[in-house]
């Protein structure tokens, strides 16, 4: 059985949703459904229907453990996500198994282990690397800067190098 989403310490809401958005959106057909499995307080989500995406959320909080197998997926085109950092490795895998094309917003040090390392030589990875630090709200209700840099990990996007450099004004 895979391990249950992380608990409060772990969670990291996106308050940077402007700019985080800003560079995955172009790569998005905006005919898409976007599944929001991490929706936490539903920044993201906001953001994507601002820009006329489709969105549909959840999130453990409101009883829909994305962990868990036998949760069925509602239906979507990808989904697209801030997901819980400690549990990544169950994320990743999750997403490969659902089988839709994704977008993680994720720290650039998620590149490396062996697992995901592992998972990224047998389905492919690609990268959309925002032009500064993405901000995040902490656990403990701090605002601001991120220490860490982030990047959206995609599969299945089709981007047009391995490696996007987002371009936002």
């Amino acid at each position: 059985m895979p391990p249950k989403a992380a608990g409060r310490s772990d969670i990291f809401q996106t308050k940077d949703a402007d700019l985080a958005v800003s560079c995955i959106a172009p790569y998005i057909p905006k005919d898409w459904t976007i599944w929001e499995c991490a929706a936490g307080q539903g920044r993201l989500v906001s953001e994507f229907q601002r820009r006329g995406f489709s969105v549909t959320a959840s999130d453990i909080d409101t009883g829909f453990d994305f962990l868990d197998a036998l949760n069925t997926p509602p239906k979507c085109h990808m989904l697209c996500t801030n997901p819980p950092y400690r549990v990544k490795d169950a994320w990743l895998k999750r997403c490969y198994q659902i089988g839709k094309p994704f977008a993680l917003l994720m720290p650039i040090t998620a590149l490396g282990e062996q697992e995901r390392v592992r998972m990224y030589r047998e389905n492919g990875i690609q990268l959309v690397m925002p032009p500064r630090r993405i901000e995040f709200i902490t656990p403990n209700g701090t605002e601001g800067g991120g220490w860490f840099y982030s990047a959206w990990f995609c599969h299945g996007l089709d981007l047009p190098s391995q490696i996007s450099f987002a371009e936002v004004s």
